[in-house]
């Protein structure tokens, strides 16, 4: 029966909408959260009065809101000598306000420690090199995190920082003169754009920098894939076509000036890159023929700009071809090559729409398709590759890397001979994934060891988990119930795949076996995926009425809502958003927090906003697709989610939280240990001993992440209001 309800779900769900993610930093707010509280059996409490019930209802709507100390006002307030409700609440907010101490506590322990930091190294010596900048720099962005204020300005103002700033400018522009942009990026604009984050001279030169080094490294061949491999299948009519799709179901009037201006200035910053480069001595390309190539470019821009009032879909074409024409072999010369000049003029002028709108050459098409699907043929292993290492992050139970013994924190040297130290993520990911059945070999070295391992590992297809409980118990099953004294859940969603809704109700399954009281709905960093999962799942929590809106340009909206059938909503919800809570999950969790359902809490920090639908279409003529933003999201209230346009822009966008909890970067960190070790697959041998990675208990798992324990001090609060509780210790 289950069963059958999800499917008569899925099929009323028709709409297959694709969402992606991406990310921005959220304001700084209010902090609060650690640690939970035990409870004894259940006992009756007794008969409350009207007056009792008012006080309960009043304390309980302002925790709700994040207003702990009117809460705490209200229950000193109104003494009621002996009443277990109110006394309950009160040891609640007394946790919120415990917590909150421990927290300033630290932040307050920590400023202290990195200024003494810094007042070391300026003992000990000026910052003369890469190596003393990132070191101040990284003192500096810990002492920051949290203050603002005078403190913040004497750091900002600390004879050491000014030095380092002056010491990573002067290194930067060096760098940059030996066209090391990323080095420069990394050494300097990166850490400026994030500390001086309201000097947009930092942010914009740290985005130019970026820039150039993403355009030459896509000059250059890299050991998983050729120039030329890489924009094979480019062609001229493929912007047109996506030209002549945007003009009808974009969500907005195309601005093709703007989008003319972006790829006309792409084209130029070629030229310029190029200059005296391999690239160009491998394709002939003298620098008078660049320098005449680039004052073309510049005449085109310059009509463009003096042309009156918007450019139409036509007079956009034109320019693009007369691009084209000013490459071809003309006064001697012999042209650059028109694929990767049709990729770069077209992928910049689409970035003057939006930032998720986007064409996909014939060689990304399959990449778009597997984070899609969240499905591939490989082995099974997430890893983080940096500092010129490949480590092993994760290794999902049951997979072939399982399997092979392969384990967390293994650092992967070779991939079937290839080193990784010199090659790019998505080569080290191309090297390790493959058809299904074919076999890779990886040499690894694990940590504690100095000697070289080699494994190989027979591919096989496999399906990345989007639910997750607190822990996993199984290859395939997981701990959902967090808090067992007080039947409260957990339940993570890291994405919305094809499977995600089945999962889910497979989730909700085991928590009401268990009695389930609460659920804490975990979406920080979920950065979307298929709406109509999305949707299946909120409908699973929410009674009936609209989840959302999805309003094109022209045609008429299209509305998703919920249902009666298999409605869990005695349920009582509390959702984690953060900063990169993004698209679908935005939605869900919106949905549950707007006022017409007020079906959840949300405790966090702000999500990021994106409040776009974006939609996937075969270019005609060849294999390449266009994936473009054809209508915002509206909640159930008539409220937009927000949205980044290409202009940029600081007003606050994104699903704001009841309780706002901001983290710190060490409580991030440590949250991502405990979270990646506890979804780890933990063997027992026949002696009974474990082996591999160590979980973490529940109680040890809450304690590190101060958005959990809110969250579960918010779902007690409910409880108390709605009736009689187990009493506190």
């Amino acid at each position: 029966m289950r069963a059958n309800a999800y499917n008569c779900r899925r099929l009323r769900a028709a709409l297959a909408v694709v969402v992606l993610f991406s990310a921005v930093i959220a304001s700084p707010v209010g902090a609060l959260a650690k640690g939970t509280a035990s409870h004894e059996p259940a006992m009756h409490l007794p008969q409350r009065t009207p007056e009792i019930a008012n006080v309960v209802d009043a304390v309980c709507n302002e925790i709700l809101k994040g207003n702990l100390e009117t809460a705490r006002e209200l229950i000193l307030r109104s003494k009621p000598a002996g009443n277990a409700a109110i006394e309950q609440l009160n040891t609640l907010v007394d946790e919120y306000a415990a917590i909150k101490a421990r927290r300033q506590t630290h932040q307050d322990d920590a400023y202290r420690t990195n200024v003494e930091a810094l007042e070391k190294l300026d003992i000990e010596g000026l910052p003369d090199g890469a190596d003393n900048i990132a070191k101040v720099f990284s003192i500096l962005a810990e002492a920051l995190e949290g203050i603002d204020g005078e403190r913040r300005q004497a750091l900002l103002e600390h004879r050491i920082v000014k030095q380092a700033v002056d010491s990573a400018r002067t290194m930067a522009a060096q760098l940059e003169s030996e066209g090391k942009w990323l080095k420069a990026y990394r050494v300097c604009y990166r850490t400026l754009a994030d500390i001086y984050q309201d000097d947009e001279a930092y942010s914009n030169h740290a985005e130019l920098l970026l820039k150039k080094a993403e355009i030459m490294v896509s000059l250059e061949d890299s050991s998983c894939e050729t120039c030329q491999e890489r924009y094979e299948g480019v062609e001229k009519q493929s912007l047109v076509d996506a030209v002549n799709i945007l003009d009808s179901h974009y969500v907005s009037l195309v601005n093709y000036r703007r989008m003319a201006t972006k790829g006309l200035a792409r084209c130029i910053l070629l030229g310029e890159l190029t200059a005296n480069s391999n690239f160009s001595k491998r394709h002939g390309l003298t620098d008078s023929h660049l320098t005449a190539w680039s004052n073309e470019l510049r005449t085109i821009a310059g009509e463009t700009d003096r042309s009156p009032g918007n450019i139409d879909k036509d007079a956009f074409i034109a320019v693009f071809e007369e691009v084209l024409a000013t490459s071809k072999n003309s006064n001697g010369r012999t042209g650059f090559p028109q694929e990767l000049l049709i990729a770069h003029f077209a992928e910049a002028a689409l970035t003057a729409l939006d930032p998720h709108t986007d064409i996909y050459w014939p060689s990304r098409v399959k990449d778009l398709q597997k984070a899609i699907k969240k499905q591939f043929s490989g082995i099974g292993i997430t890893f983080l590759h940096e500092a010129g290492q490949t480590k092993v992050k994760s290794v999902l139970p049951g997979t072939p890397a399982h399997q092979s013994g392969l384990e967390a924190g293994d650092i992967i040297r070779e991939v079937d001979g290839v080193q990784t130290q010199d090659a790019s993520s998505d080569c080290v990911v191309a090297g390790i994934t493959g058809p299904e059945g074919t076999r890779v070999t990886l040499t690894l070295r694990r940590p504690g060891d100095n000697d070289v391992h080699e494994i190989t590992i027979k591919r096989a297809r496999i399906v990345v988990p989007t639910i997750h409980g607190w822990q996993r118990n199984g290859p395939d099953r997981w701990s959902y119930m967090i808090d067992e004294r007080n039947k409260i859940g957990y339940v993570r969603i890291s994405s919305f795949a094809s499977n995600t809704a089945e999962d889910f109700e497979n989730a909700i399954d085991q928590l009401n076996k268990n009695d389930a009281k609460g659920m804490v709905l975990d979406l920080r960093s979920n950065g979307g995926g298929l709406l109509n999962s999305a949707v299946e799942i909120a409908d699973r929590l929410i009674k009936k009425g609209l989840i959302v809106r999805i309003q094109p340009r022209f045609s008429a909206a299209t509305y998703m809502a919920a249902h009666k059938d298999e409605t869990d909503s005695q349920l009582k919800v509390a959702v984690l958003i953060n900063d990169y809570t993004a698209s679908a999950s935005e939605i869900m969790a919106g949905a549950l927090q707007d006022p017409k359902h007020d079906r959840a809490t949300l405790v966090g920090q702000r999500s990021y906003g994106k409040g776009s639908v974006q939609s996937i279409t075969n270019l005609p003529g060849n294999q390449a697709q266009l994936k473009y933003t054809m209508a915002y999201y509206h909640l159930p209230s008539g409220q937009r989610v927000g949205g980044k346009n290409a202009e940029g822009g600081k007003t606050p966008s994104g699903i704001r939280p009841d309780v706002s909890v901001r983290l710190r970067q060490d409580e991030r960190r440590r949250i991502s240990e405990i979270q990646t070790a506890n979804e780890s697959f933990v063997k027992t041998d026949p002696s009974g001993s474990s082996t591999g990675t160590t979980h973490y208990s529940s109680q040890q798992t809450i304690d590190a992440d101060p958005q959990l324990a809110v969250a579960l001090l918010v779902l007690k609060s409910q409880m108390i209001q709605s009736g009689p509780m187990p009493s506190l210790d």
